[in-house]
This record gives C-alpha cells, structure tokens and sequence, in this order.
C-alpha cells in the first residue's frame, strides 16, 4: 500500500483513510532482539491465509505494509466495533443470528483447513450492514517470542483445556486446532447471549485452575438465562468437553444454532 494516512485510535490499531475508504491498520512490533526472519514469516503466513479467505462473514484484507520494526495488515474499518460493543449499543439485535454467522464463518476457514486461533468476541466485527465478520486470526502471536502471549492477552476463558496444558493431554505442543477453536465458539456464544466474558467473576489464573479441572461456565437462571435454551446449553456443553475429539465439528454447531440437537463429529 502507497501513502496511507493513519491516526491511532486503539492499542496496536490505526484508523486511516486508503484510496477514499476507511481502513484499519493493525501493527504488531518487532523489538530488538526477536527473531526477526522467524516473525516476517509468520507474518507471511498470516497475511496469506488471511488474504485468501473469501466468505460474507470474514473481514477481508486490503493489503500488507512491512518495515523493519513494524508488520501491518490493513483491512476494511468497521465502525460498528466488535460484536460485544455493537449488541451493548443494540441491545434487541438478533444475537443467534450474528452467531450463525460467526460459525458460518468459521466453517469456511475449517473447511478450508485453516485454523482461526483467537477466537473471542472483541475479534468478531460487525460491518455497516450488521453482519458479524471474523477478524483476528491469530495476530496476536505474529510478535510473540513466547506462546504464553494469549494467557496476558486475556486469552484465557476462551482458551481449551489442551492449549492450557498439552501434556496433561498427551500433546507436545499448544497449537490451535480445529477443536479448540470451536471450543473457544462455544464460549463466543456464551459470551454474546449472556452479554459478558465467560468465568468474569474470577481471576485468569483461577479461571486456568478451573477449566483444567473441568469447571465450565454455569447456565444463568431467570431473565439472563432466557436465550439459553436446553438445545442451545447442549450445544455449549458440547463444545466444552474435556476432550478435544468429543467435541462437535463447527457444522453441527451451527445446527444447534438453528435448533438441532448437537452430535459429535
């Protein structure tokens, strides 16, 4: 991209104006000492996945700048913010539905082979025309030297069991997978219903304690508890499981969202 003009309007966010259009530029920071060839290719990566995805419910990327200390991956500015600010502000808007397409979304990247990664609210835009589109896609560890970045990021409530400690889970690794990201659906949809951050009563490393104990969010009662049906909390249930390979694929996700009962797959 040529001449771009940004103005900083959140932490590691610019808005600006590109060839007559708002756009977001999202910065991360290489710092003097990281393994600078090792984070460009990442980035790389990234950018190409990210550059590839085509879906109603993805936000697209516009283009790409790199310099030596900063990577930056412009897309289109969504005004409406993330879909916890926007549901706040438009408190009678059609939840279930912007969560049909927040899965809808992630069906097409699973279908696709690629994994989502930091799947929460805040990286869930809502565009001009009320539709939820997925953004994130794992930038927050394109400048990480460490994969605990998630945990000081707040990653943690939306965070599986098996990214919190592999080893429990006879893994080597804490990589994303198509299962912990629909575990992390499951506590996106928890999350919008409910209106706030699943375990928000509780501190991060409690939180980490709890999941790994098996501990979920509880359903709430009364009112709050009125969008959460018995098909919808056993879709939640579902996605919550202990174990990654009990959980259900994205695409019965999105069948209990319309009402069907959830199977594993």
């Amino acid at each position: 991209m040529e001449n771009p003009v940004f103005q900083n309007v959140l932490p590691n966010v610019w808005k600006g104006q590109y060839q007559g259009r708002e756009v977001a530029a999202q910065v991360s920071r290489v710092s003097p000492g990281d393994d600078t060839k090792k984070i460009k290719g990442k980035f790389c990566r990234v950018a190409g996945i990210w550059g590839f995805l085509k879906h109603p419910n993805l936000l697209p990327l516009l283009g790409v700048m790199m310099t030596e200390n900063q990577l930056v991956m412009v897309s289109d500015w969504m005004s409406n913010g993330n879909i916890m600010e926007f549901t706040r502000v438009n408190p009678n808007e059609d939840r279930l539905g912007l969560l049909k397409g927040v899965t809808k979304g992630l069906i097409h990247m699973h279908d696709r082979g690629m994994i989502h990664g930091d799947l929460r609210g805040v990286n869930i835009l809502i565009d001009n025309d009320g539709n939820a589109r997925l953004a994130g896609f794992d930038m927050a560890t394109v400048a990480a030297r460490q994969q605990t970045l998630p945990y000081a990021n707040g990653w943690i409530p939306w965070m599986s069991p098996e990214l919190m400690d592999p080893r429990s889970f006879g893994l080597l690794d804490k990589h994303p997978t198509v299962k912990s990201d629909v575990y992390a659906l499951g506590m996106v949809i928890y999350e919008v219903l409910s209106g706030q951050a699943p375990f928000s009563a509780y501190e991060e490393l409690l939180v980490y304690l709890m999941v790994l104990d098996g501990k979920r969010p509880e359903r709430p009662r009364g009112v709050a508890g009125e969008p959460f049906t018995d098909v919808i909390w056993k879709v939640l249930e579902h996605c919550w499981n202990q174990q990654a390979s009990d959980r259900p694929s994205a695409k019965h996700v999105l069948l209990g969202l319309r009402g069907t009962p959830p199977t594993v797959k």
